[in-house]
């Protein structure tokens, strides 16, 4: 198994809201404000390499929905989901709201890397040098060390691991 993916388990299995970047929680306590009707999509939107995943694995841990890496799982079961990687303009966000009628679900977490492109409520998440240290010190707790990468976002950090980051 690469390096890359068994730092990748490890991060799941002991990740928390604790290991939220200063962004992160920010954007995580602006979020429950739109939670409530009649809030029905709400876009998370931010660069390659924020958080964005992540905020979404900790969003499902922590009871707000259920995570999906990608619109095509969107299946109903659920009242609320996290949609990651999603297109952000303005004629796939509003076929949304028909196939969440059509499934059953109330509400749905976008995750863009652009800022949705319709009248829904917009979280930006950005990458500060505190979200970095407090994203390494998290590692580090599960005895990962991370080389200096200037100018880095998180996922070069993470491809790093594996001597991946070019």
């Amino acid at each position: 198994m690469s390096l890359y993916i068994e730092v990748t388990n490890r991060i799941k299995e002991h990740f928390s809201a604790q290991w939220l970047t200063p962004s992160q929680l920010s954007v995580y306590e602006q979020l429950r404000m739109f939670l409530v009707p009649p809030f029905r999509v709400v876009n998370i939107f931010g660069k390659e390499g924020v958080g964005k995943t992540f905020l979404g694995w900790v969003l499902e841990k922590d009871g707000i929905g259920k995570y999906v890496p990608s619109p095509a799982e969107l299946s109903g079961g659920f009242s609320t989901y996290i949609v990651d990687n999603c297109e952000h303009g303005r004629s796939f966000v509003r076929g949304l709201r028909n196939i969440l009628q059509a499934k059953g679900i109330e509400r749905v977490i976008l995750l863009t890397r652009y800022p949705a492109d319709d009248s829904v409520p917009r979280l930006e998440l950005d990458l500060t040098p505190d979200d970095i240290q407090v994203f390494k010190a998290n590692l580090f707790r599960i005895d990962v060390r991370l080389p200096e990468i200037k100018g880095a976002n998180l996922w070069d950090y993470l491809r790093s691991i594996g001597g991946e980051y070019q």
